[in-house]
């Protein structure tokens, strides 16, 4: 038997059809010239959140930086903002960045805070260059910056936290409860090795 399908428009007709249809806005994304216009890609709201805190805090750095008149200033002045045309800073000021957030960011669980959250933010940062500035950071750079950061020279710069949070234990009750429904799920686990998967994992 033979399989009936609609009849199909061609190219042409059907990028005709589809700007006819469309409202005035989406015309003129549709149709509009994309000639130097920078782009960026679509982030979270908590991405965002954080990359505004990194810039933030480049520009407290720098600030504080520039007003210390023991510290030999450039000639050209660093970027504070970081927008497309502006250099990448050489990876000495950056590693004087890591050890300005090893002192100076709190943490939750202790005064300092833990490793991990300032390597977030050497992250962001390298995330601000690439997003912001189109400028991607060479791998010679972030081998620089991660090596400092692992390094006891800057573990000699703050006291930072080896603090956990606490991990409540559930009661066996619970356990039981959570094992019964997996096992008798047919609309989110529906494979058998999905359901010893995730009760192994409890």
């Amino acid at each position: 038997m033979t399989r009936l399908s609609k009849p199909r428009l061609s190219d042409e007709q059907a990028a005709a059809q589809r700007l006819a249809q469309a409202d005035v806005v989406t015309k003129a994304a549709m149709t509009a010239p994309l000639a130097g216009v920078l782009h960026k890609k679509k982030l979270s709201p908590t991405c965002i959140g954080r990359h505004n805190r990194t810039k933030d805090l480049w520009k407290k750095f720098l600030r504080q930086r520039a007003a210390d008149p023991a510290i030999p200033q450039p000639e050209t002045p660093f970027p504070t903002e970081i927008v497309p045309g502006v250099k990448l800073p050489g990876w000495d000021i950056v590693k004087e960045f890591v050890r300005y957030l090893g002192y100076t960011l709190q943490g939750k669980l202790d005064e300092y805070v833990v490793k991990a959250t300032i390597r977030g933010y050497i992250f962001a940062f390298y995330a601000l260059w690439a997003r912001y500035a189109y400028l991607p950071v060479p791998k010679e750079h972030r081998l620089h910056i991660m090596s400092y950061f692992e390094s006891p020279e800057f573990d000699a710069t703050s006291k930072l936290s080896t603090k956990a949070r606490a991990k409540p234990t559930a009661d066996i009750v619970d356990v039981a409860t959570l094992i019964m429904g997996i096992l008798q799920d047919d609309k989110y686990v529906r494979l058998n090795r999905s359901r010893y998967n995730m009760t192994y994992v409890l």
